[in-house]
C-alpha cells in the first residue's frame, strides 16, 4: 500500500499552542502521520489513545478552546504543591478578576482570545497528554467546568475518556457544581473561590456550589485555596469559612503575586495569621522558580 503524503500542513501557529517536554515538538497532525512523529525518549508514541471506536470518532470531532498544554513540570500551589506533574490549560472564565495571572484565556478587551485559545480537536490535546509521559496532569484555565457538561459524552469527558494512564487534577474558582460524572473521573479537585475581587459577591460566591466543594473535601477529593493579597482578604476568608462551615484543614491560603518578590513579601506579611487561623500554607512555586513565564 502507497502511504498517503498528501496531509493538509500545519502552521507555525498550531504548533506553538501545545508545548511538551524540552526538544520535543508535538504538532498537530492528521491520525495517518502521527505514528512517524519523532519520540527520542519515553513510552512510545500512541497514535490513538482512546479507549473505544464510539470515543475515537467525538475525539476527532469535537473541540475545546486550548490554550496550551506543558510539561513535564510541578504542581506550583496547594496540597500537591512539588508533584511532578503535565498540564492542560483551557480558555474562557466566568470571573474576570483584576489580578488573574492568565487573562490572555478570558480577557478580550485585551487580548485575542480566539487566537489565543483555537478550537483544538480532543484527539489532538489526548495525543499531547500521552506525549509528556507524566502520571498526573492537572486542568487548569480559564474555567474548566464551564466545559463540563451534563453528560460524559461531551468534549471534556472524552478528553478525559482518552487519557486513562493519568489521574486528572482540576483547579477551578468553585462558582460551578461539579456534575456526578467528572468526579468519578478525577482524582483530585482544588476549588478557589475569590474574595476582594472587583466582580460582585453574588457572580464569585455561589453557595450551592461551596457546598458541593465542602462535601467533597469532607470526602477527601478536593481542597480549598484561597489567594489572598492582604490581611482583608484573609478576614475575608475567614469569614466566609464560618458561614460555610468549611473545615480550617481543608483550606490552603496562597500570597498573591506575579514576581518571586512579592509573593514571598504577601507570605511573609500572611504568615503569623494564616497559622493563628488554623489554614495551611501554599506558595507559588512556578513564581518564585520562573517569575511570570508561561508553559513551565
Amino acid at each position: 500500500m502507497t502511504e498517503n503524503t498528501d496531509l493538509p500542513a500545519v502552521s507555525d501557529k498550531q504548533r506553538a499552542r501545545i508545548v511538551a517536554q524540552p526538544g520535543l515538538e508535538v504538532p498537530l497532525l492528521p491520525r495517518q502521520a502521527r505514528a512517524a512523529t519523532p519520540r527520542p525518549q519515553g513510552r512510545p508514541l500512541r497514535v490513538d489513545p482512546c479507549r473505544t471506536p464510539s470515543t475515537t470518532t467525538a475525539a476527532r470531532t469535537l473541540t475545546l478552546p486550548l490554550s496550551e498544554v506543558f510539561g513535564p513540570t510541578w504542581q506550583g500551589e496547594g496540597p500537591y504543591a512539588g508533584r511532578r506533574c503535565g498540564f492542560v490549560r483551557l480558555g474562557e472564565c466566568n470571573l474576570t478578576c483584576e489580578w488573574c495571572d492568565t487573562p490572555y484565556t478570558w480577557d478580550r478587551a485585551r487580548h485575542d482570545v480566539t487566537a489565543e485559545c483555537p478550537p483544538t480537536a480532543v484527539a489532538d490535546i489526548a495525543t499531547a497528554v500521552t506525549n509528556l509521559d507524566v502520571d498526573v496532569m492537572v486542568l487548569s484555565g480559564g474555567e474548566p467546568l464551564l466545559h463540563a457538561k451534563r453528560t460524559p459524552a461531551c468534549a471534556l469527558g472524552v478528553l478525559l475518556d482518552c487519557t486513562p494512564f493519568v489521574s486528572w487534577h482540576v483547579e477551578t474558582n468553585g462558582t460551578i457544581p461539579p456534575p456526578d460524572w467528572l468526579v468519578e473521573r478525577v482524582q483530585h479537585f482544588t476549588a478557589s473561590p475569590k474574595v476582594g475581587t472587583r466582580d460582585p459577591e453574588h457572580r464569585r460566591l455561589n453557595p450551592r456550589a461551596l457546598t458541593a466543594w465542602r462535601e467533597l473535601c469532607d470526602q477527601g477529593a478536593a481542597a480549598f485555596k484561597f489567594v489572598c493579597r492582604d490581611e482583608a482578604d484573609l478576614a475575608s476568608v475567614h469569614s466566609l469559612c464560618a458561614r460555610m462551615k468549611i473545615d480550617a484543614a481543608h483550606v490552603w491560603i496562597m500570597p498573591e503575586g506575579r514576581s518571586a518578590q512579592a509573593v514571598l513579601d504577601a507570605q511573609r506579611d500572611l504568615a503569623p495569621r494564616i497559622r493563628d487561623h488554623g489554614y495551611n500554607l501554599t506558595t507559588r512555586l512556578h513564581v518564585l522558580t520562573y517569575d511570570d513565564r508561561r508553559g513551565v
